[in-house]
């Protein structure tokens, strides 16, 4: 995603101005649209840096679920989850599977912030 947006951006950056893009051919698809060059970069860029961010974030919770497991694993009381089957200890999270969890709570953020932003 990052490297697609990346790629879009060098292209907008030296797109034709607003006209007929191929000459003679007169359809929909063939249209320019008069957009500040500016403001299109600046949305993707804008654009590119949230992937980025997403695809950071992503692979900091995979690390952080890994070394989560790996501190659970082989230990007395470490459980399995019968619906994510990630490991956790008896004491994390009062007993209750903190990758569940923790997913449920960010649904629920992302579910309350979604409705905040639709009634503005």
């Amino acid at each position: 995603m990052y490297n697609k947006l990346e790629a879009l951006i060098r292209r907008l950056r030296s797109a034709p101005r607003a006209e007929w893009l191929n000459k003679g051919s007169r359809k929909k698809d063939n249209e320019a649209i008069l957009v500040s060059r500016k403001e299109i970069v600046d949305i993707l860029t804008e654009s590119k840096q949230i992937a980025y961010s997403k695809e950071y974030l992503l692979e900091l919770q995979y690390l952080y679920r890994k070394m989560m497991i790996m501190l659970a694993d082989g230990e007395y009381d470490a459980f399995e989850c019968e619906i994510c089957f990630g490991i956790y200890r008896e004491n994390w999270a009062e007993g209750r599977c903190p990758y569940c969890l923790a997913e449920k709570t960010a649904a629920e953020e992302v579910r309350l912030k979604t409705r905040e932003r639709e009634e503005l």
